[in-house]
């Protein structure tokens, strides 16, 4: 789901997670980022706030099943159009890329291959034997277990498919300028 900054709280993504529905918004401007120059990815760990923090709306009880932490993925990155200075903002989400990610270098198959619904598929499957066993152990064998089932179902090799990212016609309705002014001022009449 893509959201407005305004809802990128921990309350709003621990009750989508919670759904099995993944979420992409706009860090809200609340937040403090440590993104260094240079580093455009970065994961990190978001606590529950306090009990005191609790809205109105939800239970105490509610508020107290939610986990304790959760991963999110932190990306920055830069708006440019023509004719605007560039913008930079950071986009936070939960981690199905990462996931990939890790399916991929752990069990050496290239990152393309792998298909993003498939491993939301096996993620919504395996969402709640990974919280049911109490031992970390038994999480980490689970969760390897999970990256295995992600990573052992590529996509075929598709050598001739190539979707390049290209923009197909220029973003003004003007010519570009392609010689000195002086010859565009005097077809237009102007002296």
């Amino acid at each position: 789901m893509v959201f407005d900054r305004h809802y990128c709280s921990y309350l709003n993504i621990a009750q989508m997670m919670a759904l099995g529905i993944h979420s992409v918004s706009r860090l809200h401007q609340g937040r403090k980022v440590d993104l260094p120059e240079g580093v455009n990815d970065k994961v990190v760990e978001w606590t529950r706030p306090l009990l005191s923090r609790c809205p109105d709306y939800i239970s105490r009880d509610e508020w107290q099943q939610m986990p304790q932490k959760l991963h999110v993925r932190y990306i920055r990155i830069c708006l440019q159009q023509q004719g605007f200075r560039p913008e930079h903002i950071i986009i936070a989400h939960n981690l199905i890329r990462w996931t990939l990610m890790q399916a991929a270098s752990r069990s050496n198959v290239d990152l393309d291959r792998l298909s993003f619904k498939d491993s939301l598929d096996v993620r919504h499957h395996f969402k709640d034997s990974i919280y049911q066993h109490k031992k970390p152990a038994d999480r980490k064998r689970c969760w390897i277990h999970l990256l295995r089932l992600i990573a052992n179902d590529p996509n075929p090799l598709r050598p001739s498919r190539s979707e390049p990212r290209v923009i197909k016609r220029r973003m003004k309705c003007f010519p570009l300028l392609t010689k000195p002014r002086s010859p565009y001022s005097s077809a237009l009449g102007i002296v």
